[in-house]
């Protein structure tokens, strides 16, 4: 028996997400309508390291779970009731020098609770030229990823979200037709009028692509890449039977669950995100979460998913002073506030 079902699908190159609380609250009201929503650049390890972190904090307020992984700058987040987390992985290749977080390609593969229904979700920022053949190796590896995990689940859909920096990249697509294209093509990356982003999908009896030239409208950081926030909303069709078996598969880790902490009260200042898919975010913390120095006596808020739970200890060896948090709290109270040193993440 086949399921269809309808998915709203979101991508956008927040560039930091620099264009302050305003920018947050048009990515906030982007999760409100989207099911799935993928960033790229959430992360500038030169200028606004807190960026993701601030975006996580965003998503957990509307109802967000996601996976940023390891690097940082491109995570993916999904409705925490509709979907759970069955697979999470991040690729990055460091050949070309870059090293850093703005570059990585993420994977997860996210369970309808609904139907069963798998949908395999990409989020790639490639880079901007294939200097050495990098971009092509990012495609390729991607392909070949993709090609492996689904030997692994039911994917009913596959879904590439991400900044492709160029019209339509042959090395992902070159074997593929898509039914719809929405857009400029390469030319207008080859015009110096700024590259595409993307949402693609293929699955059973479709596939789809809608892309954008960032060309006309102002952009909602006022970045001058001029990044837009796009939107597609898909019809995937599953297989009750495939279904069945990801109903039976266990959960990834966190399942998507995290903590953000704030330097200030009311959610302001200097944020670190913890869990995501790690059991840190960009600073080295470990799985078992014992230290983040970053933190040090510095944390006043807190943003935690629902069915997560953060433990703030005064030292950084545990002891002392403890308070658990199951919800989020704009004021963490004069016992713990710029207190805690070490922390640990229950989910």
């Amino acid at each position: 028996m086949s399921i269809s079902s309808n998915y709203t699908i979101s991508s956008f190159n927040s560039y930091s997400a620099r264009g302050g609380d305003d920018a947050l609250d048009r990515i906030g009201d982007l999760a409100d309508v989207s099911d799935i929503i993928g960033f790229q650049e959430t992360g500038d390890p030169g200028r606004h390291r807190d960026a993701g972190a601030r975006v996580a904090g965003e998503m957990i307020a509307h109802g967000r779970n996601g996976y940023m992984g390891p690097q940082n700058g491109n995570p993916i987040f999904w409705d925490a009731e509709r979907f759970d987390l069955l697979h999470a992985e991040t690729r990055i290749d460091e050949s070309f020098g870059r090293k850093d977080e703005t570059r990585a390609t993420n994977l997860v593969v996210l369970r309808d609770n609904d139907t069963g229904a798998a949908l395999l979700v990409s989020n790639l920022h490639a880079e901007t030229t294939n200097e050495g053949g990098y971009r092509t190796r990012q495609f390729t590896d991607l392909e070949a990823r993709a090609d492996a995990i689904m030997d692994d689940f039911a994917i009913a859909a596959r879904i590439d979200i991400g900044d492709h920096n160029q019209g339509l990249p042959s090395e992902l697509y070159g074997d593929h037709g898509h039914d719809t294209v929405a857009g400029a093509g390469q030319d207008a990356r080859d015009q110096g009028m700024g590259g595409i982003d993307h949402i693609a999908s293929r699955g059973t009896g479709h596939r789809t692509e809608l892309v954008e030239n960032r060309v006309a409208a102002p952009a909602p950081n006022g970045d001058g890449y001029r990044h837009q926030m796009l939107s597609s909303t898909i019809a995937v069709t599953s297989d009750a039977d495939g279904n069945a078996r990801n109903l039976d598969a266990d959960l990834h880790g966190d399942n998507g669950k995290g903590a953000v902490a704030y330097r200030d009260a009311g959610y302001n200042g200097t944020a670190w995100a913890l869990g995501f898919g790690n059991g840190g975010f960009g600073t080295g913390v470990d799985d078992s979460g014992v230290r983040h120095g970053d933190i040090n006596d510095s944390v006043s808020s807190v943003r935690v998913s629902d069915g997560a739970a953060l433990e703030l200890r005064q030292n950084a060896d545990g002891s002392g002073r403890a308070l658990t948090l199951d919800a989020s709290t704009s004021n963490v109270g004069k016992n713990m506030n710029d207190r805690a040193s070490s922390f640990l993440l229950y989910y």
